[in-house]
């Protein structure tokens, strides 16, 4: 695979990793333009080493991150223009860009937060479009902390938050403080949950590809662990934080949603990566 990132914005090896794999995703319109402003180079050796393990392993990233954006969309037609979006750990997605700008959808405001890189990811939002970046807020922060936790969770309109690829670092008792921190009265708050299902919920055959990759994701970003979810594990967190999930995603689930067939994933204990929606 060429280096698909010649920019400027230098990302760290495993943000870097993960836009490589969901390259595909951003090859036309304004995501296009978000990407070739990144430097990708640091994901190179992380990229090698996974796909010496699996050199489809980017389907599991596209399927996933179309997903969440069909998720969100839906979310937002029923909720109307009030809606508010609050992507954690934000990283270097274009999502909040992309949905800020796809006139099809409710003109909402967007909150985008991660530890580190949003007033740069911030200025690139308003070089590349300064109309649709009006509605979107990047703020710097620890969303483990008490601090963001407040400044996202207590505005007026209903929210639509986004977990995606931070619950394999989080422990459970940040999960549900940080699910928490969005509850409402009434339950008119969404949440959009990705996260990783343990090797007995997945086919012995298949075990091999989840636990190498994420041992070279740990190691390079010298993790102490991955935190794993069964499904039930989901439910019970979710309703001590006081919401309710309604629906699992598998990965056979996420793949005939986006390309109209299961090939690598035929069945649900194919897969080893779920996302859930839910009421908080």
């Amino acid at each position: 695979m060429p280096d698909p990132g010649v920019g400027t914005i230098r990302l760290e090896p495993t943000a870097a990793l993960v836009m490589r794999w969901a390259m595909p995703l951003y090859r036309a319109g304004i995501a296009r333009r978000f990407v070739e402003s990144l430097d990708l180079a640091a994901g190179r050796d992380l990229y090698d080493r996974c796909s010496a393990v699996c050199d489809w392993y980017g389907e599991v990233i596209l399927n996933r991150k179309h997903c969440i954006g069909s998720l969100i969309r839906r979310q937002l037609a029923a909720m109307g223009e009030d809606a508010r979006i609050a992507i954690l750990a934000a990283g270097r997605s274009p999502l909040g860009l992309e949905l800020a700008a796809d006139g099809s959808l409710p003109a909402v405001s967007i909150v985008e937060v991660d530890i580190a890189g949003m007033e740069e990811k911030a200025a690139l939002y308003r070089a590349i479009d300064p109309v649709s970046s009006r509605r979107i807020r990047c703020l710097t922060g620890d969303i483990t902390a008490p601090g963001p936790r407040e400044l996202l969770g207590h505005e007026p309109a209903p929210s639509i938050v986004l977990l995606e690829g931070i619950s394999y670092y989080l422990p459970d008792q940040n999960l549900a403080e940080i699910l928490s921190a969005f509850r409402s009265a009434d339950l008119s708050n969404r949440f959009i949950l990705e996260y990783l299902l343990p090797c007995d919920a997945v086919r012995p055959e298949r075990r091999s590809i989840p636990r190498e990759i994420f041992r070279i994701i740990r190691e390079s970003a010298g993790l102490a662990a991955i935190r794993v979810y069964a499904p039930d594990e989901v439910d019970r967190i979710v309703e001590a934080s006081g919401g309710a999930v309604d629906v699992h995603y598998r990965m056979n689930c996420m793949e005939l949603l986006r390309t109209g067939e299961n090939r690598y994933f035929p069945g649900e204990a194919d897969g080893w990566i779920a996302c859930c929606t839910g009421r908080i």
